[in-house]
């Protein structure tokens, strides 16, 4: 259609009274109200501006004389396209890639080649899988070279860290025997908003079986232990009925 109106432009732009398209395409029957434009389909609504024009519909079975003439004979009407057809044929294709099962003798002189050799340079684990993938491949090749690269001494000898080494956490050890909160740790929680005069809570932690006490709103400049003793709303105090020996 746009190729059509593109030859008789000089005749049907900017006509007067608006001419009639007749099409088998259904689909263009809402041509004029489209919802989603590409950038093709905007720039032929740009180019049909000047155009006035309405688009009827007839069905291909009723429209013979130019569904005839849009078919010639003795010409290819598309009906074997992409039978038994080969996108790529065979001779573009350098060579095949096959799996294999080296041994293990075979793969450490593989990476010998591609990775531990002066003029390799060590690479890391994607540029190490991808040279090896030039000259063999088997199953479960990608793991094992990770590993294998994880593993050499040369590259964690000059490998920069990105990240600072963790502190190993340290667990506190209690005696098997140790009843509750015989062993704790006690914090306080200081500067709060002042609650009738406090300020401070303080917590307990038994080492023995992770169990914690908050006690209510303190006053910040008490000493811990006298809070255990003088404070008879203590969890500690109230539940155990002791103070404990550790602290």
């Amino acid at each position: 259609m746009m190729k059509s109106l593109a030859h008789w432009r000089h005749y049907l732009g900017w006509t007067k009274f608006p001419f009639i398209i007749l099409t088998d395409h259904a689909n263009l029957q809402y041509w004029k109200a489209p919802k989603n434009l590409n950038r093709r389909t905007a720039q032929w609504h740009a180019d049909l501006q000047e155009y006035d024009f309405e688009i009827h519909y007839i069905p291909g079975k009723t429209n013979t004389g130019p569904d005839i003439l849009s078919r010639p004979l003795n010409v290819d009407q598309g009906q074997g396209d992409n039978q038994d057809t080969t996108i790529l044929p065979p001779a573009k294709f350098i060579g095949h890639i096959s799996v294999s099962t080296p041994s293990e003798m075979q793969k450490r002189d593989l990476m010998t080649l591609v990775h531990d050799h002066p003029t390799a340079g060590h690479p890391g684990r994607d540029e190490t899988l991808r040279q090896a993938q030039n000259r063999l491949v088997w199953k479960g090749m990608k793991t094992w070279i990770a590993d294998y690269v994880a593993g050499c001494a040369i590259c964690q000898q000059n490998k920069n860290l990105t990240h600072r080494p963790r502190i190993p956490l340290y667990g506190i050890t209690t005696p098997e025997d140790s009843l509750p909160f015989q062993q704790i740790a006690m914090d306080l929680i200081t500067r709060l908003p002042k609650i009738k005069g406090k300020d401070a809570i303080l917590t307990i932690i038994d080492h023995g079986c992770s169990r914690a006490a908050l006690s209510p709103p303190l006053y910040e400049k008490r000493d811990e232990l006298d809070l255990l003793r003088k404070q008879p709303s203590c969890p500690v105090v109230m539940q155990w009925g002791f103070i404990p020996e550790r602290k």
